[in-house]
Order: C-alpha cells, then sequence, then structure tokens
C-alpha cells in the first residue's frame, strides 16, 4: 500500500505522476510538450537572482550542462558579487565552481577516482551485498530501503572514502536530511554545520594519518596544494553523490523489478542484458529532479525564450531522458534499448566524478538480490513510502515480500 500523495503541492520541478510516482508527472511532461521550457519558482531558497527557467529538452538540456562559459555553477547576487551556497557540501564543492578553479579541483579528485580504484572496490561492494543479503535471508519480508538500498552504498562509499565504520551510521542521515526539502530551513543549517563539523575533523585526522581511503590519497599527494575547506566539500560531495544517490537509485531499480517480473528476467538475463538493462534503469529512473542551478552570464535565447544575464536556469534531468526526440517509445522501459546516452549523471565538465562506482553498484545488487530471492515481490498491503521532497528522488521504505 502506497503512503498518501505527498507531493500534490511539490515544487513543478519535482513533481511525480501521482499514480507511478517512478515517472515524471504529467503537467511536468506537458511543459516539454508546450515548448521545452518555463518560468517556475526556485524549489530551494538560494541567493538573489533573476528569473528562473525550467528547461526539459534533452538537446537544451545538454547544451545548458555543456556550456559553463554561458551558464555558471557560481551562484552570484543581483550586483555579480559571491552568493553562498545552496550546497550542504561547503565553500569549494565542484558542483559550485567554475573553471578555472573548478578545472584545477577536479583534476586533483578524477586522478584518484580512477577506474582501477574503482575496480577495486568490487571485493567490498560484493562484500556489502552479501552481508546485506544474509542479514534477511531468513526473513519472509523486509523493508529493502533499510536493509539494502541504504546500507549497502553506505558501506562502499566509506570504504572509498576512508570513513570509519563507527560514523556510518550518522553520516547516512545527515546525508538524508542535507537533501529533504521539506524540512525546517533551520534543521537543515544545523544538519550542514554538522556535516562540515565532522568532515573537518575527518581531514584532519587524515593529515596526520592519511590511510588508504580517497581522502587519504588527496591528502599525500595533494595535501599541500588542497586547502582544508576543499577537502571537507570534496569529502561531504563524494559523501552525497555516492550515498544518497545510489541508495535512491538501488530503491527504485528494486521496487521497479519487483513489479515486472518479465521485464526482470530480461535484464539479469546475462552480462550483456544487464549492462543495457541498467543503462536503461538509469535513463528511465532517473534520481536527481534538476541539474544544480546555473546562472546566464550573457543574454541568450533557449527553446526561442529570451534568457537575460542573471536568470537562473534549471534542468529537468527526468524528462530530459523521456525526450521522444531523443529515445523511441520514450516514455517505456525497454531493457534491451539500444545504447543511447542518457543525462542521469549529468553532461560536461560536472559530469558525475561516482557513475563508475554507481554502476558497479548496480550490476552487483541486482542480480545478488533476485538470484537470492527469486520469488520476491510487492505485498499489495506493502509500505511504500517515497522522498518527494529530497533532490535525490528515492524511497523512504519498500516493505517487499522475500519468499
Amino acid at each position: 500500500m502506497t503512503a498518501p500523495d505527498a507531493h500534490a503541492d511539490a515544487p513543478l520541478a519535482m513533481r511525480r505522476d501521482p499514480r507511478q510516482p517512478l515517472c515524471p508527472a504529467p503537467d511536468l511532461l506537458a511543459v516539454d510538450a508546450a515548448g521545452g521550457i518555463t518560468e517556475i519558482s526556485m524549489p530551494v531558497p538560494t541567493p538573489g537572482a533573476g528569473r528562473t527557467w525550467l528547461v526539459t529538452r534533452y538537446d537544451d538540456v545538454r547544451a545548458v550542462l555543456g556550456n559553463p562559459m554561458s551558464f555558471s555553477n557560481v551562484l552570484r547576487l543581483p550586483e555579480g558579487g559571491p552568493g553562498g551556497t545552496i550546497s550542504p557540501t561547503g565553500q569549494g564543492s565542484l558542483p559550485g565552481l567554475d573553471p578555472p578553479l573548478h578545472t584545477r579541483l577536479r583534476r586533483l579528485v578524477s586522478a584518484e577516482f580512477s577506474a582501477r580504484r574503482v575496480a577495486a572496490l568490487r571485493p567490498a561492494v560484493e562484500a556489502a551485498t552479501a552481508d546485506a543479503l544474509a542479514a534477511i535471508g531468513g526473513q519472509d519480508r523486509a523493508d529493502l530501503v533499510a536493509t539494502v538500498a541504504q546500507p549497502i552504498p553506505a558501506v562502499v562509499i566509506a570504504e572509498l572514502l576512508g570513513v570509519p565504520p563507527t560514523d556510518r551510521g550518522e553520516f547516512c542521515r545527515r546525508s538524508a536530511v542535507a537533501l529533504d526539502t521539506r524540512l525546517p530551513a533551520l534543521t537543515r543549517a544545523d544538519n550542514r554545520a554538522e556535516m562540515l563539523a565532522y568532515m573537518l575533523r575527518l581531514v584532519t585526522e587524515l593529515r596526520d594519518d592519511p590511510g588508504t581511503g580517497l581522502l587519504g590519497a588527496l591528502i599525500t599527494r595533494h595535501g599541500a596544494d588542497m586547502s582544508d575547506a576543499e577537502l571537507v566539500a570534496t569529502g561531504n560531495m563524494l559523501l552525497l553523490a555516492g550515498h544518497e544517490t545510489t541508495a535512491g537509485l538501488i530503491a527504485q531499480s528494486l521496487l521497479f523489478l519487483l513489479g515486472q517480473p518479465a521485464l526482470r528476467e530480461q535484464v539479469l538475463h546475462d552480462e550483456q542484458s544487464l549492462t543495457r538493462g541498467v543503462e536503461e534503469l538509469l535513463r528511465y529512473l532517473t534520481v536527481f529532479h534538476f541539474s544544480f542551478p546555473r546562472t546566464a552570464v550573457f543574454r541568450t535565447t533557449i527553446a526561442g525564450t529570451v534568457i537575460e544575464a542573471g536568470d537562473r536556469v534549471l534542468c529537468s534531468i527526468p524528462v530530459a531522458n523521456w525526450d521522444q526526440r531523443r529515445y523511441h517509445d520514450a516514455g517505456q522501459f525497454r531493457p534491451l534499448r539500444e545504447a543511447a546516452p542518457h543525462l542521469a549523471f549529468g553532461h560536461g565538465i560536472h559530469y558525475c566524478l561516482g557513475a563508475p562506482l554507481a554502476r558497479l553498484e548496480m550490476y552487483t545488487v541486482l542480480p545478488a538480490f533476485f538470484a537470492a530471492f527469486p520469488a520476491a515481490g510487492i505485498d499489495p498491503q506493502a509500505d511504500i513510502r517515497y522522498r518527494h521532497g529530497s533532490l535525490a528522488f528515492g524511497l523512504d521504505a519498500l516493505e517487499a515480500l522475500l519468499r
């Protein structure tokens, strides 16, 4: 039993279909049909700006995200001064920077987020998955958010960053609060302060004893070139991206595949099918409602609408990923769809650093879960609660029958 509709009054940019909450709302899709752009109120209060526009079409979204010279990630006050940040990750966070500051920091961080380091995490991903599934192995039903979708990415991102196991529960709680727009501003501000304080303590400890995690590696190789603020922001950015968003993706994917046995068999048929199926899940079940806000640097035109310098532009990732001009039968899940680039991880210089790790977790968790519980399904009376107020869409609860 799905929880009562908690998103009827959600901002347009965050709205989901009340009948099928994994899908964009009809009125959001209607923006695309009506021209691909509309003026909205900012879903999250930010420092001053002009008007705010929501852009929905794939080509327009890709153009905005791929042009940092015209669409800045740095939030500005109307007079052009620095405007603080809506990011809970802190000053110096990659999503809030433009070149050349972004170029320098991205180069340092991406060098440590290599394919080799991600591949080295495979045993940790497999172990975390095995432990989570073993913990529910004797049960007839379980909340798959609490037992699978949340803990597995938590263990993995902790392993990646070098976070002590005893701290994982608290950083999971803080990451959820950081993205929840329903909470009072003071609650979110206090949580942001907690996140910054915790990560600063961790960075301080790692400067003395770097260990083998990614933050420690950054300190070992680039400690003299990176400030504590940059290390703190990087750690919190990777925490949010690596935990909360991946948890939302896994939870949505489990819910969708539990309700679609025939499609599930196609996705899990073999390695090639799994690779294609995961890409289709990424396209179809987009986690982020919209991109980090861009500020127009110059007067320009998008989808025939004049955008003034200083106006904000939000890119609707779910609608762009359902663009009929880009994908045949875009509103349908096609597990064997020919590979076509999607925007689930963004585009351009801010493309998600953690994309390979998210894919690795999907490749591991989905087949392992359904191999362990081949008869799993959704109880019609089950508690299914969605995170309608979160910037990273997911679930709060997903009770499933395991046998």
